[in-house]
């Protein structure tokens, strides 16, 4: 099976960034307001829009590379409509771990918590993958650290949004049946 979802949502998202990149400055940064959530003024729409906006080329590309890396196995165990429900919902719940618990009023944009919820589902389909234990581990322990340890919110991070996302993803992962089984291989 191809990952054609995979493809479809990193294009997606993809395209958003260049053709935000290509307006007038002034219209990305209207556009990276009104479309990312913020605490006290966001809009339910900023919940599924604000995972596919990026404030620069460098986010873009760390929150894709892990996409790419885990989203493909995951399609493949729940078929496509599973990985977009994954994404959405997952990307929705880090979206409101950052409102109900992050400190400040900053703006928050981009995919993380989609991506921490694609992470989540790849431990619970695939759970043997030695890159899924050490990737998934590493990632939840910066994260959790990242969490604790920047409580006023200077890094411009929201650590809370990556763990949000990954709890949905894991959870709805759970939830969901799978094409194939998950059984360790051999030398993974």
């Amino acid at each position: 099976m191809r990952p054609y979802v995979t493809v479809v949502i990193a294009a997606a998202t993809a395209g958003v960034y260049v053709w935000l990149a290509s307006r007038p400055d002034a219209v990305f940064d209207a556009t990276l307001q009104a479309w990312g959530a913020r605490r006290g003024a966001s809009s339910p729409i900023s919940f599924v829009a604000s995972p596919v906006v990026h404030a620069s080329t460098t986010h873009l590309l760390v929150n894709l590379l892990l996409f790419l890396a885990f989203a493909p196995p995951v399609e493949k165990r729940v078929k496509g409509w599973g990985l977009a429900l994954v994404y959405v919902l997952s990307g929705a719940a880090g979206v409101a771990a950052h409102l109900a618990l992050a400190p400040g009023g900053a703006t928050l944009i981009g995919a993380s918590g989609a991506i921490g919820g694609v992470l989540g589902a790849h431990l619970v389909k695939r759970p043997w993958g030695k890159i899924s234990i050490a990737a998934g581990g590493l990632w939840a322990a910066a994260n959790l650290a990242g969490a604790l340890l920047d409580r006023g919110g200077s890094t411009g991070i929201s650590y809370l949004s990556h763990l949000g996302g990954l709890a949905a993803g894991a959870l709805i992962a759970a939830l969901l049946p799978s094409s194939r089984p998950a059984k360790p291989r051999k030398g993974s």
